[in-house]
């Protein structure tokens, strides 16, 4: 496909530059789009409306998606989301991204061939043409696109800054129970199958644990004494440190749960699992801890950027919905917002 020229319009390209310039915090995107006029007045305020039949096109999308009608507040919800979505689409058009994003223009040829597929046309004219039947401000895959850089662009900016040291422990302090590292035992486990057992597998797993009692076998240092007893297993007899959750995945949450509530040193069980019963020794267990910052500070790093990405995109809808009248038409009535 060549390459389609650059479509011009009575956009403000100097204000797109400015957003694009590195030293801009996102926080001004409102202010810078929608502020004072050159006399130093402020502009009466956009005006947004959204339609009842936009409003009954998200009902459709959810009953589609969902099997059921949105309830009142995932209604608002859905409302609220599409007030977000048009307010950033209008940011990326103030700043040209329909006319300039080659995926944009890509997508928007593409439609036009698709349908008039015998016309012969450069793709200048298709494009031409799909702007002219304002394609672009219909057509979900152009939609998302623009949304996706918006907010790529807001996400960049609150991710440029490094948090200092005291951030860091702040966060980490603040919300420790995510950086646990979680309570871990290390067992053995000797197990007899459901399937090959039936009826008999509780008593024949009451059965090995006295054996094993009895035979004084340590599976520390005799594991294949233990395992002679076993019914063949593709889990491995000897498990290394596992969480409790780690340990749910492989045996069933009625095992894990068991399991880390035995005593430590001895065969304990039967043990139910997803799979049947088990004889179980607990070699070790340690308990949850907080490891140190420094063990974990890329994490937090992680997951404080990821709170300011968060922060900064509210702030600037935020501000973007501080220069705009939201009228939402409900029951044929618009309502201000």
């Amino acid at each position: 496909m060549s390459e389609p020229a650059e479509h011009t319009s009575a956009r403000p390209r100097g204000l797109a530059r400015l957003l694009r310039a590195p030293l801009l915090h996102f926080i001004v995107l409102g202010g810078l789009l929608y502020g004072f006029d050159t006399a130093g007045r402020a502009p009466e305020p956009e005006v947004l409306d959204v339609s009842a039949e936009e409003i009954a096109g998200l009902e459709d999308d959810w009953l589609r998606n969902t099997g059921r009608p949105p309830s009142d507040v995932e209604r608002e919800r859905l409302i609220q989301q599409l007030i977000d979505d048009e307010l950033l689409l209008q940011v990326a058009r103030d700043l040209g991204w329909d006319r300039d994003d080659p995926v944009v223009q890509r997508r928007l040829i593409m439609n036009v061939r698709f349908l008039d597929p015998e016309r012969e046309m450069s793709d200048i004219e298709a494009l031409s043409e799909a702007y002219a039947l304002e394609m672009e401000r219909s057509d979900i895959v152009v939609r998302r696109r623009l949304l996706e850089r918006m907010r790529l662009m807001i996400g960049d900016r609150a991710r440029s800054r490094e948090p200092t040291r005291e951030e860091l422990d702040a966060y980490f302090q603040a919300n420790s129970e995510a950086f646990m590292r979680p309570a871990r035992i290390r067992l053995t486990h000797i197990h007899l199958s459901r399937d090959r057992r039936g009826a008999e597998l509780h008593e024949d797993a009451i059965a090995l644990v006295k054996t094993l009692r009895e035979a004084g076998i340590d599976p520390t240092t005799d594991l294949a004494a233990a395992t002679a007893h076993a019914d063949p297993f593709l889990l491995q007899a000897k498990l290394p440190l596992w969480s409790e959750r780690r340990l749910g995945e492989r045996l069933g949450p009625r095992f894990s749960q068991t399991a880390f509530t035995l005593e430590v040193g001895e065969w304990v069980g039967p043990v139910v699992s997803s799979y049947g019963e088990h004889a179980v020794w607990v070699h070790e267990r340690i308990d949850a801890a907080l490891p140190p910052l420094d063990e974990v500070e890329d994490k937090v790093k992680a997951e404080l950027h990821r709170q300011w990405e968060g922060e900064a995109m509210r702030d600037v809808l935020r501000e973007l919905r501080e220069r705009v009248e939201v009228r939402i038409a409900l029951g044929g009535a618009n309502t201000a917002s």
